[in-house]
């Protein structure tokens, strides 16, 4: 007894989705080094990216800052099939004397049609 055609279609195309999917990015996060800063200015921060791979060749990323700022888009290509993730850094130097204030920066990634962002990575700062 065989399948009829569009049955036997159904299931290969049921089996492959899984595979298709893990063809992309997991999750994402960012840690800001310190996570608060108190001294003198500028407060010199360092946000580290982590992104975890589920078969993606290539990506690409950008960072956003709680100033507007945005940087240039990285593309990123994958060599290592086994490598499940990677890490960005991404510096800051802001603040001046006397100033006060919480930012927050965090990265974005794209690979194909899946666009994963992290969460805002907060930093207080207080310059003296």
């Amino acid at each position: 007894m065989s399948l009829p055609r569009a049955l036997r279609q159904a299931c290969l195309l049921t089996c492959a989705l899984p595979a298709l999917m893990a063809q992309g990015i997991g999750a994402v996060s960012v840690e800001p080094h310190p996570a608060s800063y108190t001294g003198r200015a500028p407060a010199r921060l360092r946000f580290v990216a982590r992104v975890e791979l589920e078969g993606a060749k290539t990506f690409n990323y950008s960072w956003e800052r709680s100033d507007g700022a945005k940087s240039p888009v990285k593309v990123v290509h994958v060599t290592n099939p086994r490598q499940r993730s990677m890490t960005f850094t991404e510096n800051w130097q802001l603040g001046a004397p006397g100033q006060r204030k919480e930012v927050w920066q965090r990265i974005h990634v794209n690979c194909g049609n899946q666009h994963v962002s992290s969460d805002r990575a907060m930093v207080s700062i207080d310059c003296r």
